[in-house]
């Protein structure tokens, strides 16, 4: 009954242009308006699907979220300290402030993206898109990004 109420929902999700083609998305969540203040980050899985949601301040150190699609969102002032974001699409987020010390940023998509007075310090940035992103006020200390795309990109 339980599998037959979730083919359901993401039936409703994928008529309604909310659910996109990702492998094995493990959450789906997509709002402007809801800021998931009772939702569990701890429950956030890699290959996650978190489109335009509202993580503004929150405590995601150590989180896997590798593979997501976090598109449109808003984290200004989370911590990501530690966290796996590989092969993550942030395209077109707010994260100003954003703590990402330590984080593991290879393969991630920062297109678009404001990321003024973010950490990155001691991140890995292997092959990051900083495409036509603002990363004035950015701590950069410790990181490499010979491999990184910053075409068009504000920096520090």
């Amino acid at each position: 009954m339980k599998s037959v109420l979730i083919v359901a929902i993401i039936s409703i999700l994928v008529i309604l242009g909310i659910l996109v083609a990702t492998q094995n998305p493990t959450i789906v969540v997509s709002t402007q308006d809801q800021s998931l203040n009772k939702v569990d980050c701890e429950t956030f899985h890699k290959n996650s699907l978190l489109m335009n949601c509202n993580l503004k301040g929150k405590d995601l150190r150590y989180t896997n979220l590798s593979g997501s699609n976090i598109t449109g969102a808003n984290l200004d002032g989370a911590d990501l300290t530690g966290a796996n974001l590989s092969d993550v699409d942030l395209s077109f987020t707010s994260m100003f402030g954003v703590n990402l010390t330590g984080a593991d940023l290879t393969n991630t998509d920062f297109t678009n993206s404001i990321l003024v007075g973010s950490k990155f310090n001691g991140a890995h940035l292997y092959k990051t898109l900083f495409i036509n992103s603002n990363l004035r006020n950015a701590t950069l200390v410790g990181v490499n990004l010979e491999y990184a795309d910053t075409s068009g990109a504000i920096l520090p």
